[in-house]
């Protein structure tokens, strides 16, 4: 596809011409008919008020010189100044008078990565051509096309026509009896567009002429014009209805991703509820077996205290048998009885004596027994805290296990909330990519139905 070199070089007064209202597109317009130097600074600076025609205004960059607000003051300052008459006569210079030439140089958006080459060559090639003239080069990206501003202003006493050779030819036409000025200016300019092509068009693969523009009747521009703004508008219409679909698509699979993790987190849930119900038999279990260690230990603890009440009165009995057997013997050395009464005392003390022995060793028998059963208890006990401390760690690890299920069902759960969220907003989304597409298109219809009637 060729490309042609995009070059204009025009002026701006102090002062812009006079307000003209016409009517366009059905409707009543009031514009300028031409800008101030002033007002084409600030267009190029981006200042409020001056950029409409631009939908997301950028900053501009200053590639050269002076902004161009500070470029139009320099122009003003250079039109206050006094100029000659051919009479010899000083006079002001009139406010609708050129005082800055002001120049537009474009590159195609499809080769934009060319764009720094080409930009840095035409500045260089406007410095040349003007010197110390050219004010201020801006660039500007934020339009259909990526280009640049120029804007230079005569020096002081110089003629307007050194920085505008459309000009200087112009008015040198007059003084000629053919008067062709006209002529003179287009000759002048294409003079100009030579200049350009030579210094960067050719060098970057610019074509210097484009296709001839074809001409129309406004009424048939303005049908054309519609017309296509309805194509680009069905052609956005079908684009936004392609990207919905697809959006679609993706919003289908992310629910059937979410029926999936849902029927897994209710697979999960009864899973738990089947563990909870068999720790809840283990812990039946548990306080059934607990129970019946209870109720042994009670009956331990009921036959230590009898064996112990029963050992209480051994010893009471051997306590009085002793005493009688001292008292016996303090008798018998006393009253000095013969030895007969000794001998049949001492017998009686003997046999008495083998009568305790008996219940001593009987009494030793039933301790050796009550050992037997203190030691069986102590081996119950330690069984039984045995028991105590199984159930704890069962009690335990069961409450770990059921808390931990519940805070995965519980993030499960959050996560599946936060998807369902996510859903609606999605659907949300394409219900307005559907409404706005729908009415795009219907818009395109409408005004094709228009243009047609």
């Amino acid at each position: 596809m060729s490309t042609y070199q995009f070059g204009h070089v025009s002026w701006a007064a102090r002062a812009g011409a006079k307000k003209r209202t016409s009517r366009r597109e059905n409707s009543m317009t009031t514009r300028d008919i031409g800008w101030s130097a002033q007002d084409i600074a600030s267009e190029a600076m981006r200042i409020e008020g001056h950029c409409e025609h631009v939908e997301s205004p950028e900053p501009p960059r200053v590639l050269y010189g002076v902004d161009a607000l500070e470029a139009a003051e320099q122009a003003s300052a250079w039109g206050d100044q006094a100029t000659t008459t051919s009479k010899g006569k000083q006079r002001a210079l009139q406010r609708n008078a050129p005082v800055m030439a002001c120049g537009v140089v474009s590159w195609p958006r499809e080769r934009i990565d060319e764009w720094p080459a080409y930009r840095d060559a035409t500045v260089e090639a406007l410095k040349q051509k003007y010197g110390d003239r050219l004010r201020s080069v801006v660039e500007h990206l934020d339009e259909r096309h990526p280009h640049l501003h120029f804007y230079a202003v005569p020096r002081p006493g110089e003629d307007f026509g050194v920085v505008h050779e459309g000009y200087a030819a112009s008015r040198e036409a007059r003084k000629t009896p053919e008067n062709k000025i006209r002529t003179a200016f287009r000759d002048a300019m294409k003079g100009w567009q030579d200049w350009l092509h030579a210094a960067v068009g050719q060098p970057f693969g610019l074509e210097r002429i484009g296709p001839a523009r074809e001409r129309r009747e406004r009424d048939e521009q303005l049908r054309l014009r519609a017309i296509e703004d309805a194509q680009k508008s069905a052609t956005a219409a079908r684009e936004a209805a392609a990207r919905a679909e697809a959006l679609l698509d993706e919003a289908e699979r992310d629910r059937q991703a979410a029926l999936a993790m849902r029927a897994e987190y209710e697979q999960g849930l009864l899973l738990l509820d089947q563990q909870q119900a068999e720790l809840a038999g283990q812990l039946r279990e548990v306080n059934k077996e607990r129970r019946a260690l209870e109720r042994q230990q009670g009956e331990l603890d009921e036959r230590d205290r009898q064996r112990m009440a029963e050992l209480d009165a051994i010893a009471a009995s051997l306590k009085d048998e002793r005493a009688e057997v001292k008292e016996a013997r303090k008798q018998a050395v006393i009253a000095g009885r013969a030895q007969g009464i000794q001998q049949a005392a001492t017998t009686k003390i003997a046999t008495k004596i083998g009568v305790a022995l008996g219940v001593v060793r009987e009494s030793l028998g039933e301790t050796a027994a009550e050992r037997e059963l203190r030691e069986q208890v102590e081996r119950d006990k330690a069984e039984k805290a045995r028991m105590a401390r199984a159930l704890a760690e069962a009690q335990a690890e069961a409450d770990r296990r059921v808390q931990a299920e519940r805070e995965r069902a519980d993030r499960e759960r959050a996560d599946w909330m936060q998807r369902a969220e996510g859903w609606e907003r999605r659907e949300r989304e394409l219900m307005d990519l559907y409404a706005d597409a729908d009415e795009r298109a219907k818009a395109g219809v409408r005004r094709g139905i228009r243009l047609d009637e």
